[in-house]
């Protein structure tokens, strides 16, 4: 991990909570606009037609598989160890039984990575092994958005 320099002021880093008050101010404005989409308005509403849902969960599996694969390989790396809670967080094993469910016993064979899925995980295989400590903003952007709601 290259270091990040950090000034005694309003931006240093003293603790996860401070980093995740930063990323939280910082993507306002991109959350609020994600969140005003009328996709994600209907998505919210239990209203999307179940392909639809399909796509969008193998898509998730694929995003999850690669973030977590590279948190792995980044687990004891002194700028991302702070952040790694795999059995708190990790998704891929969920996202698996659900393909399942929607797809049937051998949903692996069934889905497909689209390119703009295909162009997000090679991103996040990119930063896990050029740039780990940009990982934080992939887990921060994809764990609190699914999980949280935000």
């Amino acid at each position: 991990c290259s270091a990040l320099p950090l000034s005694p002021g309003p931006l240093s880093l003293h603790s996860p909570a401070d980093l995740s008050e930063l990323l939280k101010e910082g993507t306002k404005e991109a959350h609020d606009r994600a969140e005003n989409t009328q996709f994600v308005k209907d998505f919210l509403k239990g209203h999307i037609k179940r392909e639809l849902f399909k796509l969008g969960t193998a898509a998730l599996f694929f995003t999850y598989s690669a973030l977590e694969e590279e948190m792995e390989q980044n687990k004891e790396k002194p700028c991302f160890a702070p952040l790694y809670f795999p059995l708190e967080l990790h998704r891929k094993e969920a996202l698996a039984r659900d393909l399942e469910y929607l797809y049937g016993e051998s949903w692996e064979e069934k889905i497909q990575c689209s390119e703009a899925t295909q162009r997000y995980v090679d991103r996040i295989h990119h930063v896990g092994q050029q740039e780990p400590e940009l990982l934080a903003a992939h887990a921060y952007t994809r764990y609190m958005g699914d999980l949280s709601g935000g």
